[in-house]
This record gives C-alpha cells, structure tokens and sequence, in this order.
C-alpha cells in the first residue's frame, strides 16, 4: 500500500508538469496566431489603400474623358460668337451714324423749309411792290424762289431717306447675324454644363487624392494633372454664358427695333414730298434709329467685353488639356500593373 501512495505521489508533480506544459503550448499557439492575424490585417489593410487609390484613379479617367469631350470645344465656339457680335455691333454702329445723319437732314430740312417759306412771303411782298402791282412779276418771283426752296429741301430730304434706309439695312445686318449666333446658344450652352459638371468631379477627385497621398514624399503624377485641369479651367461658368447670351439677345432686339424704325423712316421720308405732314414722322422715326442703334451699339461693346474674356479662360482651359490626356492613360495603366 506504501508503495501505491508513492507511486500516486510521484506521478502528481508530473501531471502538474504536463498542465503547466499543456497551458504554456497554449499560450504559444495563441500569440502565434495572434501575430499570424495582425500580419494578414496588416496585409489587407495595405490593399485597401491601393484599391482606393486606384478607385479614385479610375474614376478620375472617366471624369477626364467627359472633361476632354465638352471643354476644349468651348474656346472655337465663343470666337464664332464674338465675330458674330462684332458684325452686330458694326451694324449697329453704322446704324447709329446714318440715323444720326438722316435725324439732322430731316430737322435741317424742316428748319430750311421754314425759313425759306418764311423769306418767300417776303421776297414776294417785296418784289410786288417793286414792280408796283404786277402780279405776273411777283408770280416770276415767287416761283423762282420756290425752285430754290424745293430744291433745298430736297436735297435735305434725299439725304434723311437715303440715311434712314442705310441706318434701317445696317441694322438688319446686324440684327440677322446676332439672332443667328443666339440660335447656337443652346449647344454652347450643353458643352459649358458638361465641362461644369465633370470639372466638379474632378476637383472632388482631387481633394480625395490629395488626403490619401497627404504623407507621400514623391508627388503623385495623377494630382499634378488635376491641379493642372483646375486651375487652367478656373472661371470657367454656366452663369458667364447665360449672362452673355442675355446681354445678345438684348442687342439683337434693340437693333432689331432699329431697323424697323429706321426702314419706317426712310419710308416716310419718300412719302413727305407729296405730303408735308409726314415730314414730322419721318424725323421722329429717324432719331428713334439713331438713339437705337447707338444703344444696341453700346450694349454691343459690353458683350463683346465679355465674350474676350471668357474667350481667354476657354482658351487656357484648352491648352491644359494639350497632350495629358495619353499621358494620364499611360500612368494609370502602369500603376495598375
């Protein structure tokens, strides 16, 4: 029995042995596991970062392909509206000089055929006494002086018809060529909400690019190119073309108006040498024209002021693009590799 209980006694410090080496493999394979874990959350956690980053990348491309689609064309078209506009502008120019013209011949003419009516009844009272009653004397005289008074006037008169007329087709020019450049409004229009909305992404684009890659040394190729994108594009705006679009259809309408007025004259004008009456329209009509034009001229010039500068910002939003495009591609399709 003695020799049992110490059998059982030796045998308990190795049981204790075997749990205490029992929990310390545990402990070992835990921590190995632990370590094993932490390495491949490490891992993942480093794909993450790539992924996103091409992620951004990638929707950058997409991005850049609407930009390059809608931009660039910009610049080519607001030149074809600022020619348009000069044409409008000259013609509303012309216009005001001619109006001006046949507004001074028609008040010229009206104040000469005045006077001269005024010094006929004297001339005539005069040369009557003269000849001490003749009528057929005073009658000589009388229609002398009217050939003169006729011939005044009327040279007054041809100049305010031609003038109105001139002053009414050069506004017509005008008119015609500013309504042509509002109807390709609409697709400038299109192209400049396009560019708008991906130049927006992009700079969306940027900012997360810019955070992920905040603690890079080596600059990333893919954010220099969006700077370069944004700050180019910078001004570019849907407002600037509604504005101007306004500012053109408000001049188109003034020397459209003026172009009626200044045709009405011109008629009205012809119309006064069998009726005297219209002389006081014609005149009317000829400032009309003139104070038109001048502010369809004005107006003009202010939009053309406009159309300059957004021209300008167009054009560098152009040349930001120039040859990036293959580049980025090239970068991106490396960096995916």
């Amino acid at each position: 029995q003695m020799a049992g209980k110490t059998s059982q006694a030796a045998r308990a410090p190795s049981l204790g042995g075997i749990k205490a080496s029992t929990v310390s493999n545990s402990a070992s394979t835990t921590s190995s596991t632990t370590a094993t874990t932490d390495t491949t959350a490490t891992a993942d956690q480093a794909m993450t970062d790539e992924e996103y980053l091409a992620d951004i990348k990638s929707r950058f491309m997409v991005s850049l392909a609407a930009a390059q689609e809608s931009c660039p064309g910009i610049s080519g078209k607001l030149k074809k509206m600022k020619t348009m506009m000069g044409i409008t502008t000259i013609g509303a120019g012309v216009g005001t000089v001619a109006g001006g013209v046949a507004a001074g011949a028609g008040f010229m003419k009206s104040g000469a055929e005045s006077k001269l009516a005024e010094a006929d009844k004297k001339s005539h009272d005069a040369y009557a006494a003269a000849t001490v009653g003749s009528e057929e004397a005073a009658q000589i005289a009388k229609e002398a002086l009217k050939r003169i008074s006729d011939s005044k006037a009327g040279t007054l008169g041809t100049v305010r018809t031609i003038g109105s007329f001139a002053a009414g087709g050069a506004d017509i020019v005008g008119a015609t060529t500013g309504f042509i450049g509002l109807s390709q409004f609409d697709d400038l229009s299109s192209d400049m909400d396009d560019c708008n909305t991906a130049l927006t992404e992009i700079e969306g684009q940027r900012n997360e690019l810019a955070a992920a890659t905040a603690e890079n040394e080596t600059p990333d190729v893919t954010l220099e190119q969006m700077d370069t994108i944004l700050n180019g594009c910078d001004g570019m705006s849907s407002k600037n073309i509604s504005d101007i679009k306004g500012k053109m259809m408000a001049s188109g309408t003034i020397v459209a108006v003026s172009a009626a007025t200044g045709i009405g004259a011109g008629i009205t004008s012809m119309a006064s040498k069998k009726n005297p009456n219209m002389n006081k329209v014609s005149n009317i009509l000829a400032v009309t024209t003139a104070v038109g034009s001048l502010g369809g001229t004005v107006l003009g010039a202010v939009t053309l002021s406009a159309l300059n500068k957004n021209s300008g910002i167009a054009d560098s939003c152009e040349s930001a693009f120039g040859g990036d495009s293959s580049e980025t591609d090239e970068t991106q399709t490396e960096e995916q590799q």
